[in-house]
């Protein structure tokens, strides 16, 4: 085993066999050669860092679309150098992103090549991929129905939400996973029928859960396996549960929030496992079911194999990926990608194979730097080559970045579209101002309407865009039709004392007073399940789920119940008490 400086935090990290075992893996081959993929510079959180300046998840901006002019929303602001195109006639054949191709030039950096092509080929105004009427969720891929849903993958009628992968009928779910009829649900799997709260898998026909599997009918309960008529953690006949909850049929508003106080009361108390895995074998880190042979991942399902990924599903032999959501193998430093043999890409999607430093590219194969392509193979910087030029020419490119120290490491985070308080990344590794990305003594640059930070000698800085007026344009000020603003504070207690017209009105939120609005969808599910409407911005919604989860990141402590060392996402400051495996499975 080596250990590493990284190259940005000055951490160490480490590099064992297998990791070397796997850069040799994957290292590609031309004309007989094998070019070597090197150990990374920066250590894994720094990549994902890296990685996730690249994406941004929330931000929805009004602003003119550059084929047509017409108004739209968009994740890209209208101060971006590329165009940007409304989803129909992105992917129509009105143009080609062959039309943007460079010529090879040896003497220039290969990233500033790529960067060229990069801010002149035409963008998606969201991320949508066979996809209907989900105009509004960014990054979706083969749903319908969907809005304001945040990579959401084959899904149906669901709305507000992230990460929300083959589910129908939910809201205000995140992380959630072959689930219907779901609501206010965190980290939920293959559950049906299940409102409020989070860590459950295969329940059904509950509320106020946590930490539970395989329960039904069950209300307001913690920490239980293959459980049924179960009522604050106490079993009840069928007849008795039923009498039990005449008490909590209303739902009004006061009410719920009275029973997330109790909850919360007997969450403190309660036994929890160091980590959350389902079905799992040799793995490290958290939020995994039915894995073997992990490392350092979260929030990974079905996936072998796999070391430094976060938010992935069926991957096999892959490092350092995010939001992968179907079958992947063999690829390394990459987000949003699909299928096989993907090196340093980010939103190459529907069964790519063998791209190298691509974007945005859709059923490619053996493409390197390149940007926007559909249906293409054998392209360099958007140029199409016959298969042999092709076979030539890519290894004297890598011959060349290797010189320049541009190979083996994903793009430097100046190429992004976003500032880092616009990305993704300002959720996983949140800072309060440019000077917040210290340790390290560089100097703060500036530039025209933005702000930059010297992040390392190797890379280039992220970037703060101070330019950027932040605003969800979709919870923005009532637009002009709506017939009144009411403060969250003065609405009706019960939906049914909710009258039709709402969908008229503007709601301020009570933390933040952002006005936003109910949709009729929302609207028909909350009266299906006499749910009374939410008084805080969808907005703030989103981060209290959010923090509902536990961080990305591991606490040296002891089993509260053997005293042995364990590592766990709970920290010390946790008022619950941590069990190792062994202690937690003894009481089930």
């Amino acid at each position: 085993m080596e250990i590493k400086k990284c190259g940005q935090c000055g951490q160490d990290f480490e590099i064992n066999q297998n990791d070397l075992d796997f850069f040799d893996k994957i290292s590609p081959i031309f004309a007989d050669k094998k070019h070597k993929i090197p150990v990374p510079k920066l250590c894994p959180d720094c990549r994902q860092q890296r990685r996730m300046s690249i994406r941004n998840f929330f931000n929805l901006y009004q602003r003119r679309c550059n084929s047509n002019w017409k108004k739209l929303i968009s994740m890209f602001h209208e101060s971006v150098e590329f165009p940007v195109y409304n989803l129909e006639d992105w992917w129509s054949d009105k143009w080609s992103a062959l039309d943007y191709w460079i010529e090879i030039d040896f003497n220039k950096s290969f990233f500033e090549q790529w960067n060229k092509i990069n801010k002149t080929v035409p963008k998606q105004n969201v991320i949508s991929v066979s996809c209907e009427n989900s105009d509004y969720s960014n990054l979706s891929y083969n749903s319908l129905n969907c809005y304001l849903v945040f990579w959401c993958v084959e899904s149906e009628d669901c709305y507000y939400g992230h990460i929300v992968w083959h589910c129908k009928n939910c809201l205000d779910c995140f992380y959630t996973y072959r689930s219907e009829y779901c609501y206010k649900c965190v980290d939920c799997i293959d559950s049906y029928n299940v409102f409020f709260w989070r860590n459950i898998e295969n329940c059904s026909n509950s509320k106020f859960l946590i930490d539970c599997k395989n329960c039904q009918n069950c209300f307001w309960c913690v920490g239980l396996n293959d459980k049924n008529f179960c009522f604050f953690n106490k079993q009840y006949t069928k007849e008795e549960y039923k009498e039990k909850l005449k008490d909590y049929n209303s739902w009004s508003y006061k009410q719920i929030e009275k029973i997330n106080k109790r909850l919360s009361e007997l969450l403190s108390n309660s036994i929890v496992k160091n980590y959350h895995w389902f079905n799992c074998e040799n793995c490290s880190w958290d939020y995994l079911y039915n894995c073997k042979d992990i490392k350092s991942s979260y929030d990974a399902k079905f996936c072998e194999n796999i070391s430094y990924c976060a938010t992935v599903w069926k991957l096999d032999n892959c490092y350092d990926v995010n939001f992968s959501p179907t079958e992947t193998s063999f690829s390394y430093e990459w987000l949003a990608i699909f299928w096989t043999n993907i090196l340093f890409c980010y939103d190459c999607m529907n069964n790519c194979s063998n791209l190298t430093y691509c974007d945005n590219c859709y059923w490619c194969h053996n493409c390197f730097l390149c940007s926007g392509l559909k249906n293409q193979e054998y392209c360099i910087l958007n140029k199409k080559y016959a298969k042999e030029e092709y076979n030539k020419l890519v290894p004297k490119i890598i011959d060349n970045m290797t010189k320049d120290w541009e190979w083996w490491e994903f793009f430097s985070a100046n190429i992004s579209p976003f500032g880092y308080n616009e990305s993704v990344a300002m959720e996983y590794y949140p800072v309060e101002s440019p000077i917040s990305f210290k340790p390290h003594p560089s100097p703060l640059l500036k530039g025209e309407g933005t702000e930059w930070i010297d992040m390392t000698i190797y890379f280039s800085p992220f970037r703060w865009n101070e330019s950027v007026n932040f605003k969800w344009v979709n919870y923005s000020t009532p637009t002009p039709n709506v017939t009144k603003i009411i403060p969250a504070e003065k609405l009706p207690d019960t939906i049914n004392e909710i009258p039709d017209d709402i969908l008229n009105w503007a709601i301020k939120c009570e933390k933040t007073w952002k006005a936003f609005k109910i949709i009729p969808q929302e609207l028909k599910f909350y009266r299906k399940h006499n749910i009374p409407i939410p008084h805080l911005h969808p907005d703030e919604r989103r981060k209290y789920m959010m923090w509902l989860k536990n961080p990305r990141r591991l606490y040296d402590r002891r089993c509260d119940k053997c005293g042995e060392v364990i590592k766990s996402t709970y920290s010390l400051e946790r008022s619950e008490r941590v069990y190792c495996e062994e202690c937690y499975e003894k009481m089930h």
